[in-house]
């Protein structure tokens, strides 16, 4: 089974398309209201992935219905944005009902909490079934509708990543839709990489390393590079690691041999505040390890695996003879995947900073990995600017990051990003055995478009709020959305390689939208699953990596192996199943 985007097309209104961008924005707290418009009001998340693109997104919505009279006596409409954390976790969950938002950009919430009553059923809008007669200022009458984009002629549903519509998809009602497509991975510095010849050359790779040659081995990008993961020329991959032997040779290389304008290179700065973060990075390494197909039975509790096995004395894996069928009843045999035994290696040996002879470095700025360590905006402003001591040649974070440092940045000037080279890193594969077998990633992060319940029975905002939902998932405002915050959209849409969007986005924004979603043996999986509905020890979180070592469980393994130097992948490979018991 291979879970993909969609071919997408557009929906359009049966209406002119504006694009004059005029009008005002802010925040509920300095919005006059205008009584001669009709007023809508948005809650947003005020976290990474900012407010700018809501400002945008106002103005332009503003402008285009500038003439068009939603209720008797009024023309236009004023959107009255909310940025505020209470949009997300559980606090939104028991304050919905009460909250003056028609429309919420909600994070980390859980999308099946909402659906009894707290948010509106829009299957209409999804399915494109939607309709509304409105009229003009002069009175004419003018019908909306959500039955196709006129960028690709498709409706929300039909352009929704298909791993996310399933799980949206509550017996064939809509109570929201996905928002942006967030999980965590490395980005490097192409122009460290560069600078200190930390590209792989043409043919060379972790197993031709003696010891010492490592001018063999690395090179800059006027050299001949290797071919990466993909195995094809010209690729985002090239000279980059394809596989893990070859990341933490790469690691090596650039702590023990490189330096930038004076300064040691230490290899990887990650946030230790928030420990989540190694975590949904070994949830995205696994997705990649086991393939869409075998990771996705962690998601549906059904299907027949095939990459369970056993570890010998040795630590060697071996695998089961014949395959397994899976039911929600024995999903338990899953943590007997290779993948996670893959990972964990990796894990073990990033926690642990071993070099590829096994001897111990330090791969991570010191204390970055502890939980008392630095934020994700010190981690950030590290990898972006670095220190008296080190530049920083690697970051591991969300890809969230880059808007998320915004102000870390503008501190350096209008359009600072742009200048700098930053891409994100392809996930290496665990051997050659395994190149080339596509890539997977998952979508950590829990985040959903709804519209509250609580106006059901007023028409104008119900319908104006179906109305602003719909224009946020035309292929132009998607492709706007992704442009200015340069976060990916769970979508099937293109943004223009020769358009001001694209010219606006910095190397690494558009390094993720070819990676994500132009290259076509990409999958992306959503990592939310419904099995958590009626047991929630199946969330990914409580369910992808809990290990019980003795009297001790684990739940984060690379922070775990970096905490306990005397924890061994097998011994926490091992644990696994007996956690599920």
């Amino acid at each position: 089974m291979k879970i993909k985007f969609l071919k997408s097309a557009s929906l359009i209104l049966i209406l002119s398309v504006v694009t004059s961008m005029t009008a005002c924005g802010g925040g509920k707290g300095n919005t006059k209201i205008d009584t001669t418009r009709s007023q809508l009001y948005v809650g947003n998340y005020d976290g990474g992935v900012g407010t700018v693109w809501l400002d945008s997104f106002t103005r332009y919505f503003e402008e285009k219905y500038k003439d068009i009279s939603f209720e008797s006596g009024k023309v236009g409409v004023q959107i009255v944005p909310d940025n505020d954390r209470k949009y997300g976790g559980n606090t939104l969950q028991t304050t919905i009902s009460n909250l003056q938002a028609d429309v919420i950009f909600g994070e980390d919430i859980v999308y099946y909490n909402y659906i009894n009553g707290l948010t509106m059923d829009i299957t209409d809008l999804v399915d494109g079934s939607w309709t509304w007669q409105v009229a003009d200022a002069e009175g004419n009458p003018v019908t909306l509708t959500s039955a196709y984009d006129e960028g690709t002629g498709n409706t929300i549903l039909q352009k929704m990543n298909v791993s996310e519509r399933d799980y949206y998809s509550a017996d064939g009602k809509f109570y929201g839709v996905p928002y942006y497509y967030g999980n965590v991975t490395i980005t490097y510095n192409e122009e460290i990489f560069d600078e200190t010849g930390a590209f792989f050359k043409r043919g060379k790779s972790s197993k031709d390393f003696t010891g010492n040659n490592w001018e063999e081995i690395f090179g800059d990008k006027e050299d001949a590079l290797s071919l990466g993961v993909d195995k094809k020329e010209g690729t985002a991959d090239d000279g980059l690691p394809a596989t893990y032997d070859d990341f933490f040779l790469l690691c090596q290389y650039l702590k023990d041999q490189g330096s930038v304008n004076g300064k040691k290179i230490m290899p990887l700065v990650t946030c230790g505040t928030y420990d989540g973060y190694l975590l949904d990075f070994a949830e995205t390494m696994l997705a990649d390890a086991e393939g869409a197909e075998e990771f996705n039975l962690n998601l549906t509790g059904k299907g027949t695996a095939k990459t369970l096995g056993t570890l010998d004395g040795n630590g060697n894996f071996i695998k089961d003879t014949n395959p397994t069928d899976i039911t929600e009843s024995n999903m338990s045999e899953l943590q007997r995947q290779k993948g996670r035994y893959d990972v964990l290696d990796f894990a073990y040996k990033l926690g642990n900073s071993l070099t590829i002879d096994g001897k111990a470095s330090t791969y991570f700025e010191e204390n970055s990995m502890s939980l008392s360590g630095y934020s994700n905006i010190v981690a950030q402003n590290l990898f972006i600017n670095g220190n008296s001591n080190y530049a920083y040649a690697m970051l591991l974070d969300g890809n969230w990051w880059e808007s998320e440092a915004t102000a870390t940045f503008n501190k350096q000037g209008e359009n600072a990003k742009l200048a700098y080279n930053f891409k994100t890193l392809p996930i290496p594969k665990s051997s050659e055995d395994y190149v080339w077998e596509g890539r997977t990633y998952v979508s950590t992060q829990s985040n959903s478009v709804l519209i509250n319940n609580n106006i059901s029975e007023n028409e104008t905002r119900k319908n104006l709020a179906k109305l602003f939902v719909y224009e946020f998932h035309t292929n132009e405002q998607m492709a706007t959305f992704n442009g200015i915050t340069g976060i990916l959209r769970p979508y099937n849409y293109t943004i223009d390689k020769n358009s001001d969007i694209w010219k606006g986005m910095s190397p690494y924004s558009q390094s993720l939208y070819t990676l994500y979603v132009e290259d076509e043996d990409t999958t992306l999986l959503f990592g939310q699953t419904k099995l958590s509905i009626s047991n929630s020890k199946y969330e990914l979180d409580d369910w992808s990596f809990v290990s019980r070592v003795g009297n001790n469980t684990y739940a984060n393994p690379i922070k775990n192996f970096y905490q306990n130097k005397s924890l061994t992948a097998a011994d926490y490979f091992n644990g696994l199943k007996t956690a599920q018991k």
